[in-house]
């Protein structure tokens, strides 16, 4: 199991303008941290950073 940062900055998209069926994005070094944002201690799915690709502003998007 990965241990994820102390206090990992995660990130909902901007398009979910208060929806509830959300999820969460972190960057954990070379990590891609992913939550369900009504249930934020409910599980964290972590993936090779470059195994996940959302769009081609992911670079802006993700704060790097």
């Amino acid at each position: 199991m990965t241990n994820l940062a102390a206090n990992p900055n995660w990130r909902k998209s901007s398009f979910s303008a208060g929806a509830e069926h959300c999820v969460e994005l972190a960057v954990t070094g070379d990590r891609l941290s992913i939550r369900d944002s009504k249930n934020p201690d409910g599980g964290v799915i972590t993936v090779p950073r470059v195994t996940f690709i959302p769009s081609g502003d992911v670079g802006r998007w993700m704060g790097d």
